[in-house]
């Protein structure tokens, strides 16, 4: 069943890139870009597709630019 909307939270294999899945996987990371103290995120990059990729303590889901852009706005140019 399809999600017009994107209301379906996307399954591991639906975000970003077999490259940085991989990184994930194997504990390496995308390129790195910035950090928020107050959320306690972190903020990467995928060299090859481009996804953008929220770390939290817990784990790392790849987002959209507006979900970020309060908190990460002058880091989105990278």
């Amino acid at each position: 069943m399809s999600d017009p909307e994107g209301t379906e939270p996307r399954t591991w294999e639906q975000q970003g890139c077999a490259v940085c899945r991989r990184q994930w996987e194997s504990g390496e990371r995308p390129q790195f870009v910035a950090e928020s103290i107050a959320d306690r995120s972190r903020l990467y990059r995928c060299d090859v597709c481009g996804t953008w990729w929220l770390s939290t303590e817990r784990y790392a889901v790849a987002v959209e630019e507006h979900e970020i852009s309060g908190m990460y706005g002058e880091s989105l140019g990278a």
